[in-house]
């Protein structure tokens, strides 16, 4: 079994991708006998089924087996295919891991996963924690120092509540990193006690960002391009409202832009490839996108790419400046 890798899709709707997987061979005991796939097995579970210490290190040598802590492994499963399997395949992992780890709990990234809230740098290595600091030099485990905030289980395993685990993702990874996180939960009513768990967490490293992070999120935006681009237009000065409602002249609904630029008659449209999953979902876009402009808007697209090569600022720049050529810069 390979670390899971859900990066940060280009194009995709949900902001994730599966990655590159191999897909490991199948787990089988000389004698025909087959372990569970993804199952948690000791060691003494192991020797029980005939795997002596030689054979379990064949396994793990051929990827059939993964060790992930002393005495506990598990059992390599088929690549998985989908972000849902994909964190079911990490969760389980750190299921495994916890149970040889008394009284721990996921935090920060693992438990964003755990909340199946997005991230930007998603794990490879399970984060926890515990009341009675946790000591540990294992591959594979990032071990946190404890602070004030509650643990809930989900999904049968322990887990930092969601706004603690957004102020560690943001502290440690920067505003951004804790913001794609947070406009999720804050669309899922899931912020909660921000006030008190800022203060909770105090003036360790990183709490500006956290504080960043919490102030702006907005449960609007729908995707984690649409964090990306709002973001990108924040550090440019440049004001985004999210999922705008457009009238026509007799008050008929025309569309719902992903943003407007405040006092600007510009509209933003963040492009992902999920956006066109059908025969026609092109041409009616750009059906769409004619009413806009006859309505009076400007309409720009974003598409990953301009927010991976620094271009959103300019792109709203020049947007608004033809936009204000034609209707003035107060008629939104």
């Amino acid at each position: 079994m390979h670390n899971l890798h859900f990066s940060a899709s280009p194009d995709g709707d949900d902001g994730l991708s599966t990655g590159s997987l191999r897909r490991p061979r199948s787990c089988s005991h000389s004698g025909g006998m087959d372990l569970p796939p993804g199952a948690p097995l000791t060691t003494a579970a192991l020797t029980a089924l005939g795997y002596d210490a030689h054979a379990r290190r064949r396994l793990c040598s051929s990827g059939q087996l993964r060790r992930i802590t002393h005495g506990v492994y598990l059992v390599a499963e088929a690549a998985p295919a989908t972000f849902a399997e994909q964190r079911r395949q990490y969760l389980q992992r750190a299921g495994a891991l916890m149970a040889a780890l008394p009284d721990t709990y996921l935090v920060g990234p693992s438990a964003c996963l755990a909340q199946n809230l997005p991230l930007l740098n998603p794990p490879s290595a399970i984060h926890l924690s515990r009341e009675r600091q946790l000591h540990s030099n294992r591959a594979g485990v990032v071990s946190r120092r404890p602070w004030p905030h509650s643990v809930e289980p989900v999904d049968g395993l322990m887990t930092q509540q969601a706004t603690a685990a957004v102020i560690e993702v943001a502290a440690l990874e920067g505003t951004l990193a804790g913001l794609v996180p947070a406009d999720v939960a804050a669309r899922r009513g899931l912020l909660l006690d921000t006030d008190a768990l800022l203060d909770a967490w105090g003036r360790r490293r990183g709490s500006a960002h956290a504080r960043a992070a919490l102030a702006l999120a907005d449960g609007r935006r729908e995707s984690v391009l649409e964090t990306r681009v709002a973001w990108a237009a924040a550090l440019e000065g440049i004001a985004l409202d999210p999922q705008l409602r457009v009238l026509d002249e007799r008050g008929g609904f025309v569309a719902r832009a992903d943003f407007v630029v405040r006092g600007h008659r510009v509209i933003v449209e963040v492009d992902g490839l999920g956006k066109y999953r059908h025969d026609g979902d092109l041409r009616a876009e750009k059906l769409r996108q004619s009413d806009l402009e006859r309505l009076g808007w400007v309409v720009v697209r974003i598409m990953a790419r301009d927010i991976d090569a620094g271009r959103v600022g300019a792109l709203l720049r020049d947007a608004i400046r033809h936009a204000d050529a034609l209707f003035g810069p107060s008629a939104a």
